[in-house]
Order: structure tokens, then sequence, then C-alpha cells
């Protein structure tokens, strides 16, 4: 089981949109490879350039990198967009248009974006393909191989869960299922760029259905949205007794025993692609509105929970302490705060760390760890276990 040291959620949903006329073309290539940052990122083509594009139905419309917008003088289109961030935040976005743009056998002409600074993101994002292109084609994730293929056709595969989705009943072109946990109604939103492989569910519709029965208190900071990073306490449970169904598909416990809860979500219930990874590799068919799950042999670990008690994020050149577990020993007997800086982790300094999930990854290996602190203290750490 992975473990959380900090949560990514692109949340992009949008109040109003006005359209504008595209041109889409056909050609000839094969499947798509991709790799998993916390996110699906895949190369592709905008303006006859190369671009790092992310996957996210979370976004409701397709968007470029605001210095892309200004480097390549980009013609702005009349109006504003109003979107919501990952923190509930309402901003005003500048609206584009792309002469192309291009991934696999798709060629788009003439495609209205919106303009949004990407920087206070840990990725190079130049475009977030959203879902009013998602929604246009079936998608085919190959987990196994980290390649994509899509269609404009049904694709074809023996699957293990068929689970129902509808588009666009709350917000503009959103994916969002019917569920029920412990048998209680709950909506609950597809979003790509919700880098966990729990459930996450609002806090006053958590209270509703869980039983709290075994928990460990975040606190730090929550969501990373398009108008900055925000604070967002967050429990994680373990309830080894709940129910799950999802579209009338009753998965088994084993697939879900986590949940969390925040404050600031537009939806009651969340679901990012590594839950769905988990289950096996994925169909995404918006024209059946199905989500087919196939080649379900993904190894489940048993339920724990291990930590060092903080979860660790590279910003403006520092390894930060974003958010710490109040339960922890590790974080009681050292004094650990969030907002604290580490200078280094076993020797390595943040220059080390180059992508995203790397300290993640690095600390989810570990069972031992040396920090130096910016006060050049020297702390060992072990590793700690929870929900044994």
């Amino acid at each position: 089981m992975k473990k959380r040291f900090i949560i990514l959620l692109f949340i992009f949903t949008f109040i109003h949109c006005q359209f504008y006329a595209q041109s889409v073309t056909t050609v000839n290539k094969n499947r798509i490879s991709f790799e998993i940052d916390g996110l699906i990122i895949f190369k592709g083509m905008i303006n006859g350039k190369e671009a790092n594009i992310i996957w996210d139905n979370g976004f409701s419309n397709t968007t470029v990198d605001q210095t892309f917008y200004k480097k390549n003088n980009l013609k702005e289109l009349e109006g504003k967009a109003r979107v919501i961030d990952a923190n509930g935040k309402k901003i005003d976005v500048n609206k584009s248009m792309l002469k192309s743009l291009e991934f696999g056998d798709i060629l788009i002409s003439d495609l209205s974006v919106d303009v949004v600074d990407f920087s206070v993101f840990p990725l190079k994002i130049d475009v977030i393909l959203g879902a009013d292109i998602i929604n246009q084609h079936v998608w085919d994730f190959n987990f196994d191989n980290n390649e994509f293929h899509f269609s404009k056709n049904q694709i074809t595969q023996k699957t293990t869960y068929e689970i129902p989705f509808s588009i666009g009943k709350k917000y503009n072109n959103n994916h969002t299922m019917d569920a029920y946990i412990n048998h209680k109604p709950i909506e609950i939103q597809i979003d790509f760029g919700n880098t966990h492989e729990y459930l996450t569910v609002k806090t006053d519709s958590f209270e509703k259905v869980f039983s709290k029965k075994k928990m460990l208190t975040f606190e730090g900071w929550g969501a990373i949205g398009v108008a900055g990073i925000d604070n967002n306490d967050i429990n994680l449970f373990l309830d080894n007794d709940y129910s799950f169904n999802l579209g009338g598909v009753n998965l088994p416990r084993k697939h879900t025993p986590y949940a969390d809860n925040q404050d600031n979500m537009i939806y009651p219930a969340t679901l990012g692609f590594q839950f769905f990874r988990k289950l096996g590799n994925l169909i995404i068919d918006p024209f059946s509105k199905k989500y087919k799950i196939y080649s379900s042999s993904r190894h489940i670990e048993p339920y724990s929970y291990s930590s060092f008690g903080f979860n660790l994020f590279v910003n403006e050149g520092k390894i930060i302490v974003v958010k710490i577990i109040k339960e922890s020993d590790n974080v009681r007997k050292n004094k650990i705060l969030v907002g604290d800086v580490i200078k280094s982790i076993d020797g390595h300094e943040v220059s080390d760390f180059k992508k995203f999930q790397e300290i993640r990854d690095y600390l989810n290996a570990k069972q031992q760890i040396k920090i130096i602190t910016s006060t050049n203290k020297e702390i060992i750490l072990n590793k700690e276990n929870y929900f044994k």
C-alpha cells in the first residue's frame, strides 16, 4: 500500500463555459506511453511544440499554462472563465485559442482553452487535458505497461467490473458515480487529479457514513489548487466493517480499507485513478457511460499504514514538512512542526529529488532515516506502523 506524503488534488470545475468551433483530425499512430508521477503524464504537441500533458477528468475544460501562453503570444479571447479549484476557491481565468493540440492519433485545431498559472504545482505542466476532450473518446488504460489507447469506437475486453457513471450532473463534464457506503447513499466524483488510492469524503458526509473506529489525525497543508496551497486538516480512518457499493457493484473489502475526510470539497466524496489502478486495467467509455475494469490481478497488501509521522514536499527549493500526524511518537518526541525545513534525508538534499513522487517513494522504501533540520539537528527516525 502506498503511503501518503502529500495530497495533490487538481480539481478545476467550470461554472460557466463558452464554446468555440474546433476541428478534429485523425492520423494513424500507436498507443501512447505515459508515466505516473502522482498524476498521469504523457507527451504531446501544442502549437507544434513538445508539451507535457496531464490527463485529468477533474478539469472540466482543457487548460494551458500561463507561461506557455505568454511566451507564444497566444490570442486572448473575450470574457473570463469562472472556476473552482481544489480548495473550493472561485477564481476568474483568461481564455485563449490553441492553433493545434496533438497527441497519439488526434490533431485538434482551433481549441478554446483556459489559461492558468501552474507554477504552484510541483510538476512541469504545459497542458491539462480536460474532460471536454476526454468525454469525446473511449480510453483504455493499461497500467501494467503504462500506456493508453483511445478510440471513437467501443473497445472490447473481458471485464471484471462494469461501473456506470454520469457526466455533468452538477458541473460541466465531470464524472460522478452513485455509491452506497454502509448502505447510505453518497455521490462520488471521479477525479484523476486526486493522487490517493483510497476514498476522500467531505467532512459533513463522512460523519454520516463511517464509524470512525481507528483514526489518525493529520495537521497541515491539504490540497494544492490553482489559487495556491491551503491548510486543510484531515483525518485518516481504517474501518474493517464498512460496505462499499459503487454504481451498483459491490467491491471487495480488500480494495477499500481506508478513507479520509476534508472540508474543502465540492462533491460529497472523490476517488482518483490510483483507486481504479488497484482494481486492474481500466476502460473509460463515455458513450456507454461505464468504467470497465479488466485484468484484475493486483496484489492488495494487508491492512496497515506506516509513516515516519510527517509528509514532506519540495517547494521553492526546500524540503518542507507539510503535514504531521498528531498521534506520531516521532513527531511528539522530536517536536516536528508543520513548516519545518529539512536540509537532507540520509545525505540527500533537495536537488536529489527532481520528481514530485521521489520523496514519497524514497520514504516508502525505508524503515529508518536520518534527517538534518535547518538548525543542523540530526534526528534518526524509525518508521511507525498504524492500524495493525
